[in-house]
């Protein structure tokens, strides 16, 4: 089963910060699900959820039941 609560860690001032990512439907059908695209990005209003070291916003987001992924798409 694929977990659609997915994470990304940003660097700020203080620290890093844990942002919640949203996903976007780019094509495909909804009979055909390999053929379905999707984009994960940080919308541009949302606010960090947790500010810590980069170690923290890992398990920040291990305690949340995420999953964390990188703003490139890729999985971590």
């Amino acid at each position: 089963m694929t977990n659609f609560n997915r994470m990304t860690i940003r660097t700020t001032t203080a620290g890093c910060a844990v942002f919640k990512m949203k996903r976007q439907q780019l094509g495909g059908y909804a009979t055909d699900l390999q053929a379905k695209r999707f984009i994960w990005s940080v919308p541009s209003a949302a606010s960090p959820r947790f500010e810590g070291t980069y170690g923290d916003c890992l398990s920040f987001i291990a305690r949340s039941g995420a999953e964390f992924m990188s703003e490139h798409g890729i999985a971590c």
